[in-house]
């Protein structure tokens, strides 16, 4: 029973806070699939999206996190399937999510209702070598690397029409139990709570602005990001982010090809809370690419600057 007790306890810190665990990206508005699987094949083509952040520069915690999904739609079935991996090095606990997700597409009037699944892998490692300790000769410290794997679920729903987009969702509905041989100490992997909300504002044909705001709770607390991004001819976008009690982030971004489908984006964040305990900085780099084919569809899609980034 001793034995067992730091490691939970240890387990139980890492995942006690999981709301402001989970990664969540600068990038936030142009991958809503990431929390919200509802959102998979409505934009109306084939899109891959890598993205890769590095936390608080400088801090000597080497946090960084990275992101690979795809999303499609399938036009015959009116839905979406995608997938996406994610890879989060936090301290000495290393995350990796890997989840499918399905999506299916309701026309209401000129707007499109979606209600989408997924479900897929929660695993969790902690590195006990780095962890620093007073009492290196306790007969009871643990050492090595202990790895635990959980399956996960979640649901969302995704509303768009021409100029509002809406979209709630909610992840770790299987209610995982971290636990450690028979200890009865366990860390849970509690649900959270996704609202997303945004506004299209076409100033002139060739300038459109996005605000949107990102609403996240565990259900015992909670935080936010609210953001405005301009788009100029579909080429250039740059704007900026506040996430609550937290930082300011600068983003921009250009489409590198002429066929407007392979798009690079950079945000920069700049702590305002709690600046004595982080590094001042961090740093996002996101890559999409739209691939030429949209399987199933007969149509031609008009593209607007809605998600295309």
């Amino acid at each position: 029973m001793k034995k067992v007790l730091p490691l939970a306890l240890v387990l139980a810190s890492f995942l006690g806070a999981q709301a402001q665990q989970d990664p969540l990206f600068a990038h936030y508005m142009f991958n809503p699939m990431h929390f919200n699987p509802a959102y998979a094949g409505v934009e109306g083509y084939t899109k891959i999206t890598a993205l890769h952040r590095s936390q608080w520069l400088g801090a000597g915690y080497g946090l960084q996190t990275q992101y690979l999904g795809l999303n499609t739609p399938i036009f015959n079935l009116r839905s979406g399937a995608g997938f996406f991996l994610v890879n989060d090095n936090n301290v000495h606990r290393n995350n990796i999510m890997a989840n499918a997700t399905y999506a299916y597409h309701l026309a209401v009037d000129k707007s499109k209702l979606s209600f989408g699944l997924k479900a897929g892998i929660y695993s969790t490692s902690i590195n006990f070598r780095d962890i620093r300790v007073n009492d290196t000769e306790d007969e009871y410290l643990l050492d090595g690397q202990e790895v635990y794997s959980k399956f996960d679920l979640g649901l969302g729903a995704f509303w768009q029409s021409e100029k509002y987009f809406l979209g709630l969702s909610v992840d770790h509905l299987a209610n995982s139990n971290f636990s450690i041989a028979s200890d009865p100490l366990r860390a849970n992997l509690r649900p959270n709570l996704y609202f997303l909300g945004g506004y299209i504002y076409e100033v002139n044909y060739n300038l459109w602005l996005r605000p949107s705001v990102l609403f996240r709770s565990d259900f015992s607390s909670f935080s936010f990001d609210a953001s405005t991004i301009a788009t100029y001819n579909e080429k250039l976008w740059g704007g900026a982010s506040y996430r609550w009690q937290d930082a300011i982030t600068l983003l921009m971004g250009y489409n590198l090809t002429k066929e407007h489908n392979l798009s690079l984006g950079f945000a920069f964040d700049i702590v305002v809370s709690n600046a004595d305990a982080k590094a001042a900085t961090s740093m996002e780099f996101m890559l999409s690419y739209l691939l030429p084919v949209d399987f199933g569809s007969t149509k031609k899609i008009i593209r607007t600057p809605r998600f295309r980034h």
